[in-house]
């Protein structure tokens, strides 16, 4: 239980505004493009598409990670095609993306 309750600790302190970073730039970058749905997807496609790849590429400081981050996110949602054109845009976005984090 005292485990538990430092890792949650920890995870607070380190990580969690990191997180909450990342998701205020996807909505916000939604908000702005008018692609919900298309962030939405494109997030789930990154998740499921990078797992597929052994190693991806990290920064060894945090603000660097986090700028490629946010870099990323402002470049793959707007140009990931609109739901009505095609259903599954965000994939070869999103695999490319994992690709040459890969290759880096």
């Amino acid at each position: 239980m005292r485990k538990a309750k430092l890792k949650i600790k920890d995870f607070i302190i380190d990580d969690l505004w990191e997180y909450l970073i990342i998701f205020a730039s996807i909505a916000l970058c939604a908000w702005i493009f008018d692609k919900w749905i298309e962030a939405i997807m494109f997030c789930v496609a990154h998740t499921c598409v990078r797992n597929s790849f052994d190693k991806q590429f990290h920064f060894n400081s945090t603000a660097y990670c986090l700028s490629l981050t946010l870099a990323i996110i402002w470049f793959a949602i707007p140009i990931t095609l609109p739901l009505a054109t095609s259903l599954l845009a965000s994939i070869p976005i999103s695999f490319l993306i994992c690709f040459f984090g890969y290759l880096a």
